[in-house]
C-alpha cells in the first residue's frame, strides 16, 4: 500500500490536490484524483488541501497494537516536538500515557539526532564540501526522483528516527523489528 492513497467514495473531483501538488504526482483515474506513487515525494500537501478528506496517509496503528499485544518489550521513540502536539498535557503525562498503553520505555528521537550530527561532522572532516543534509524524507524523495544529478551531494546519513531505531535495537537486540544494520550511514 502506498503512503498516501485516495478514498474514492470521498473524492468529489474538485482537483484541488492536482493544482497543489508540486511534482504533478496526481492523475485522474476513473473520474477520481489518484496519487501516482512513483512520482510522489510524500510531502502530504494533497492530504492537507483536500476539502473532502479524500486523501489519507497509511496508518501502522494496527501493527503497533499487535506489537504491544504480544507483551514483549516495545520502546516508543518520540520527537522532541511531541510537547507541541499535546499542549494540554505535561511531558510527564504524555510519557505516562504511552506507558499505560503498553510501551516499556519512552525515549526521545533526539538521541538519534545526536549521532546523525556526528556523522555529518565526519563527512566534513573527510573533506566533503558540498553536502545536502536532510532528515526530511520528502526532500530526499524530491532529489532522488527529480534532481538525480544532485544525489552525489546528499549526505549518506540516515534520519534521526532511523538512527534512533537502530540505536535502540543495538542496545537491545530482542526488540521487535528488523535486522541489525550499520547504525548511521545509508547502506549502499
Amino acid at each position: 500500500m502506498s503512503v498516501i492513497s485516495t478514498i474514492r467514495t470521498s473524492c468529489r473531483d474538485c482537483y484541488k490536490c492536482i493544482r497543489h501538488c508540486p511534482v504533478k504526482a496526481i492523475r485522474i483515474s476513473s473520474g477520481h484524483a489518484e496519487v501516482v506513487d512513483e512520482r510522489c515525494v510524500k510531502d502530504g500537501r494533497c492530504v492537507l488541501v483536500c476539502p473532502q478528506k479524500a486523501k489519507k496517509v497509511r496508518s501502522d496503528l494496527e501493527e503497533a497494537r499487535a506489537l504491544l499485544g504480544k507483551g514483549g518489550r516495545v520502546v516508543a521513540s518520540i520527537a522532541p516536538s511531541f510537547v507541541a502536539a499535546f499542549p494540554e498535557a505535561t511531558p510527564g503525562q504524555v510519557v505516562q500515557g504511552l506507558k499505560m498503553l503498553g510501551f516499556s520505555e519512552v525515549r526521545e528521537t533526539a538521541e538519534g539526532a545526536e549521532w546523525v550530527a556526528k556523522e555529518h561532522a565526519l563527512l566534513l572532516a573527510e573533506g566533503r564540501t558540498n553536502v545536502i543534509s536532510s532528515s526530511c524524507p520528502a526532500v530526499n524523495f524530491l532529489i532522488t526522483r527529480y534532481f538525480p544529478k544532485c544525489i552525489e551531494y546528499l549526505a549518506p546519513v540516515v534520519s534521526p528516527m532511523v538512527a534512533h531505531g537502530r540505536l535502540l535495537k543495538k542496545e537491545d537486540p530482542h526488540l521487535p523489528g528488523g535486522v541489525h544494520r550499520p547504525l548511521y550511514r545509508q547502506e549502499g
